[in-house]
């Protein structure tokens, strides 16, 4: 089976970032998959060399791009036997290039916004043959809006770096705990509750913030103000050592939703044994069992900043946790990912034949 995925983005972020990680899993599942996607951003460049990545969409600046990626957008029915469109934009190309007519159109949703019952996204949402969703409980939105086509929830892929390392960085956080957070430093992404929390805490430790972003200057102050510069750490943007820091961390703090939903950097941080407290936003429960391989906190600073203190005092739960949260994140391995969706596919395909 060929199977083609479409992105109109050009950065390794959100769906963008989901879609190049499936299409590698499809390649453990032993199956034949295209990356397509816009050229000129830093996309490109991560996957040079690679002979399935597609760089050959454009910016619709005039309308000649619109048809240039129309254009692309038909070729794929000549090769590949099932597409899956990631964002609005991507859905919306495949239905005017006539895909759906040829082959099965598959839709990944990775954001609850996507799954409104407004006029245009309810009519893409009705004019897609299968969709993968980011957590289950999306299942209950698009159901209100097109029941009954196949559809199920595929995790964010963990790539195999993110692994415990038994050595000297976890020495390290047991004799000096590290607290963390890692994402995009922009407003209301989170960061200002991360040093929130950390000013309740009353143990010696560090707070590690791993990101940048147009916040970051406000955030600084917020630490100066609050007396906690000291003891603080920006790392910046960190992707090549992004194992390393979070093997540093005695546990991630998770409070708020990145701009993909299946919430990638806690499975992330869960592979490399790292405990995970998260406030309750959808999507967390698919991913951490509260108490038994992370937290998932009501209750907001507070409680958070409570549950931060129970488990820095206690070594053998944290212990405890690190090691279930390695056997969880084991699901979304790029093995188990690929092996979910190529069932799904041989389902959805099988029943167009």
């Amino acid at each position: 089976m060929r199977v083609a995925l479409l992105v109109a983005g050009h950065r390794f972020t959100g769906a963008a970032a989901v879609a190049e990680h499936w299409c590698r899993a499809l390649h453990r599942a032993g199956l034949e998959a295209g990356l397509f996607f816009r050229r000129e951003g830093n996309l490109q460049w991560r996957l040079d060399g690679c002979p399935w990545a597609r760089p050959v969409l454009i910016k619709e600046r005039r309308l000649k791009d619109l048809f240039h990626n129309l254009r692309e957008f038909r070729r794929i029915a000549v090769d590949y036997d099932a597409v899956i469109s990631f964002l609005p934009h991507d859905h919306l190309l495949a239905l005017m290039a006539g895909l759906r007519s040829s082959i099965p159109l598959i839709r990944a949703f990775r954001h609850p916004g996507h799954l409104r019952a407004d006029p245009f996204h309810a009519a893409l949402i009705r004019r897609c043959d299968a969709a993968l969703l980011p957590y289950e409980a999306l299942s209950q939105a698009l159901n209100r809006i097109n029941h009954g086509i196949p559809a199920t929830s595929i995790p964010a892929a963990v790539e195999d770096r993110f692994r415990p390392d038994p050595g000297e960085a976890n020495t390290c956080s047991e004799r000096n705990p590290v607290v963390g957070m890692v994402g995009k430093m922009a407003f209301g992404r989170g960061f200002e509750d991360a040093i929130e929390i950390f000013a309740h805490l009353d143990q010696p430790c560090r707070l590690l913030l791993v990101g940048h972003g147009e916040a970051e200057d406000y955030l600084r102050k917020r630490a100066e103000e609050l007396g906690l510069s000291s003891s603080i750490i920006f790392a910046g943007k960190q992707e090549s050592r992004l194992p390393e820091l979070f093997r540093s961390m005695s546990l991630l703090l998770f409070t708020t939703a990145g701009s993909d939903w299946g919430h990638r950097v806690i499975s992330e941080a869960q592979s490399c044994g790292i405990p995970v407290i998260a406030a309750p936003i959808p999507g967390v429960e698919d991913l951490i069992t509260d108490g038994h391989d992370g937290f998932i906190v009501e209750g907001g600073v507070p409680d958070m900043a409570e549950t931060c203190r129970r488990l820095l005092e206690n070594r053998d739960l944290r212990r405890h946790i690190a090691r279930h949260a390695v056997q969880k994140s084991s699901e979304r391995s790029f093995d188990a990912v690929g092996a979910g969706l190529r069932r799904f596919l041989e389902e959805v395909v099988g029943s167009g034949d």
